[in-house]
């Protein structure tokens, strides 16, 4: 993927510099997890991204672009080819396209028929055309971290360590902050769109 920022972006924040310790091809695998779990718990990608989606038609001249695993298709912004009960529509120009997933033709309805799944979408979908400066930020300070906890002697599930100091508290992710670094965690929540659809 590699579509929010750069190996040579990440390797050059602080202690990222070590190829030996840190090669490219780790980094860049690093970055294409955060960038997946940037989308996931996000529920939109920042930059365009390529889908298709099969679904069930409405019956009606709306539909709700759905994944797979129930996610919407948020922020549609062009459609390359629809497909309807196996045949081709030729024209979707004057189609809309809303942000929250749902598109509506000029004419015509979406079929419902049994079984469903009669429909199939493809097209570009994406919240802007390029990832804002925050999202990239939250990219390269995550994969940095995910890098630095495969060389760390520290657990990964500790909550707190001891030294002569005392003890030190440990952020941990979780289902509400998925990276467990707070400035990172504060970013996504700030800019998530999970909220509830309305039809």
């Amino acid at each position: 993927m590699g579509d929010y920022t750069t190996v040579a972006a990440v390797r050059e924040l602080q202690g990222m510099a070590d190829t030996a310790l840190f090669p490219d091809a780790l980094v860049a695998a690093a970055i294409d997890r955060v960038e997946t779990r940037v989308d996931d718990y996000t529920a939109t990608s920042w930059v365009h991204k390529t889908f298709t989606v099969t679904v069930t038609g409405t019956g009606a001249a709306w539909l709700r672009l759905t994944r797979d695993d129930f996610t919407r298709v948020l922020y549609p912004r062009t459609l390359t080819s629809v497909t309807v009960d196996g045949s081709v529509v030729a024209d979707t120009s004057g189609w809309s396209l809303d942000p929250l997933g749902i598109i509506r033709r000029d004419s015509g309805v979406f079929t419902f028929t049994v079984p469903g799944f009669n429909v199939t979408v493809a097209g570009t979908a994406g919240r802007t055309a390029t990832a804002p400066d925050d999202i990239v930020h939250a990219v390269e300070v995550w994969a940095r971290q995910i890098l630095l906890d495969g060389i760390s002697r520290v657990e990964r599930r500790a909550t707190s360590i001891q030294n002569d100091y005392g003890t030190i508290g440990l952020s941990q992710p979780g289902r509400k902050y998925p990276s467990g670094i707070r400035e990172v965690d504060a970013i996504l929540t700030d800019r998530s769109d999970n909220h509830p659809a309305v039809a």
